[in-house]
């Protein structure tokens, strides 16, 4: 399952946002520091979302 607000996969928690948005020709990156529920420890992630006009051909290629 995927959580709603975040975009995040149930295994992680988030915690911080920890930079802020970073805006990208095929969308926006958000940084977060989140809770790994199965390796119980912090993790850093990364979550792309997709959009801007060059998303529909990086989401192609990906």
């Amino acid at each position: 399952m995927t959580s709603t607000i975040t975009g995040l996969p149930d295994r992680y928690r988030p915690l911080d946002q920890v930079a802020p948005d970073e805006q990208t020709p095929t969308g926006v990156i958000r940084s977060w520091r989140a809770r790994d529920r199965v390796l119980n420890r912090d993790v850093a992630l990364r979550v792309h979302s997709p959009g801007g006009p060059a998303a529909r051909d990086w989401i192609t290629r990906a």
